[in-house]
């Protein structure tokens, strides 16, 4: 197949994949934050003010939503980096081949997923070292770090004081609750959304771009 073709072929799943991991990082810190903003209001003064049960267990909900589908999303990604090189890379397999004999190899498990490094090598497009190095960089593990707030002395005074008055109180529980959804909001789109290089979203863009490198550098070497 012409290198140029294949090129094109890899930049459309390469531009599809970054388009998809930017819209299912976004929903899914809609959904996470949404689903912390529930448990928050469900808090006591109390539970806002300690280190209760319930409280932390906002916290450690987020963080594992968070964990979890960014391990999904790196599966995801790995699956998706086999099929297209199979069907890209891999397609040099059927070069001089018929459609139905192309077809009956396929079948019989040459470009199926885990062989895609001997189908690429067989297509003298990539070695299978090269091949494990691009899908290696969606077996890498993710971690997903938080820092929470400590509630502070004047926050604590105000809120003890408050129990004088059931004004006082509704007020200052109010305001500990907003400021509390306002650092889990925060946190969450930290660690899924932001620009910044760690963040989930950004962490597999920045992979995705490895990946295209790679790619088109391999195809460079064929060409």
């Amino acid at each position: 197949m012409n290198a140029l073709i294949l090129e094109s072929e890899t930049l459309d799943w390469w531009n599809a994949e970054r388009f998809r991991v930017n819209q299912e990082c976004r929903a899914a810190c809609n959904r996470y934050v949404q689903s912390a903003m529930r448990r928050i209001d469900a808090l006591s003064a109390w539970d806002l003010l300690h280190e209760s049960d319930a409280r932390q267990h906002v916290q450690r909900k987020l963080q594992s939503d968070i964990a979890m589908f960014s391990r999904r999303m790196e599966r995801s990604l790995r699956d998706s980096v086999e099929e297209s090189m199979a069907e890209i890379e891999g397609a040099a397999v059927f070069d001089g081949l018929g459609y139905y004999e192309g077809a009956a190899l396929a079948a019989g498990g040459v470009l199926a997923a885990g062989a895609v490094g001997a189908a690429a090598a067989a297509g003298g497009i990539a070695t299978t070292t090269t091949a494990t190095a691009i899908l290696g960089l969606f077996t890498t593990g993710a971690v997903v770090t938080f820092s929470w707030p400590v509630f502070s002395v004047a926050a604590a005074v105000a809120l003890a004081a408050s129990y004088t008055s059931p004004a006082i109180l509704g007020w200052a529980t109010s305001s500990l609750r907003d400021r509390f959804k306002t650092h889990v909001r925060d946190c969450a789109e930290r660690a899924m959304i932001a620009d910044e290089a760690n963040s989930v979203r950004m962490r597999f863009l920045g992979r995705l771009d490895l990946a295209l490198d790679r790619r088109l550098a391999a195809l460079e070497e064929r060409s």
